[in-house]
């Protein structure tokens, strides 16, 4: 089912009007909402209107956007909501970062890669301003990585999430796409049974050009090694970084990253 679209109006209160129609004609803006017929037809998330309006439980909030969990006939979903398309230039130019999640996710379940159900997304501007929402699945009895460090001691189970994960990294990798916020946070884990990975939360990532892109690529592995120095051993971090390279051993270029890797300062996870 394609999202429908219509021209809107632009806010002159936002922007000069000239930056922001010059934005917004190049960003090819336009309103729309879409809805996932397989997720039913819950007529709370039928149009933006409703599921702005939708109330929860406040799970985080920022100066341009709130996470809410959204409980609706025994069913748990988990809304996002924007209230400016983005910080800084993204305000007037290119894709908001609401568009971006959900398109981020989209290609994450298009390469095969665990990510909560889409089900519903959209945006618009007019008098009011802009509105952006995603509306993603609850997923049932889960953690972030983050908040399960007292498992890092069950071999079976550590060695079960980052297999996971260094095959999903790979596949992302080796289309060029870089996460950019690949905090153990982001990183959804089922809490009984065999753990299962699922990625969230991705409003940086995208695919980047071959002169920025190993760059980028370090930037995830240096995002995900700052909380593993302090909850893995340096062998289980090498065997990490091997399975993700699918190789043995390691080379010249291997070694060489992994010394950028290390030598960059990490700030303590919250």
């Amino acid at each position: 089912m394609e999202p429908s679209s219509q021209e809107i109006k632009l806010n002159p209160h936002q922007a000069p009007r000239w930056l922001a129609r010059l934005g917004h004609l190049l960003a090819g803006r336009r309103q729309l909402w879409w809805q996932n017929p397989a997720a039913g037809s819950q007529p709370a998330f039928s149009d933006l209107g409703h599921a702005w309006d939708c109330t929860g439980a406040t799970v985080s909030r920022d100066a341009i956007s709130e996470v809410r969990r959204i409980d609706i006939d025994g069913h748990g979903y988990y809304a996002k909501y924007y209230r400016q398309p983005g910080k800084g230039w993204r305000r007037w130019l290119g894709r908001s970062r609401i568009r971006t999640e959900w398109e981020n996710l989209r290609l994450f379940r298009e390469l095969g890669l665990p990510v909560p159900d889409l089900v519903a997304y959209g945006e618009q501007w007019d008098s009011d301003g802009y509105r952006g929402v995603m509306v993603t699945a609850a997923l049932a009895n889960t953690a972030g990585l983050d908040a399960l460090s007292e498992r890092m001691q069950q071999r079976e189970w550590r060695a079960a999430v980052f297999a996971q994960l260094a095959r999903h990294l790979a596949v992302l990798h080796r289309h060029g796409f870089a996460h950019g916020d690949l905090n153990w946070r982001n990183l959804l884990i089922t809490r009984s049974g065999e753990p299962r990975l699922f990625f969230i939360d991705c409003p940086q990532g995208r695919c980047w050009p071959w002169p920025l892109r190993s760059q980028k690529i370090d930037k995830d592995l240096w995002m995900l090694d700052k909380l593993g120095r302090q909850k893995l051993s340096r062998s289980q971090r090498l065997r990490f970084y091997l399975l993700y390279r699918g190789v043995q051993r390691l080379d010249a270029a291997d070694k060489q990253r992994l010394r950028r890797i290390a030598n960059k300062p990490a700030k303590r996870e919250r």
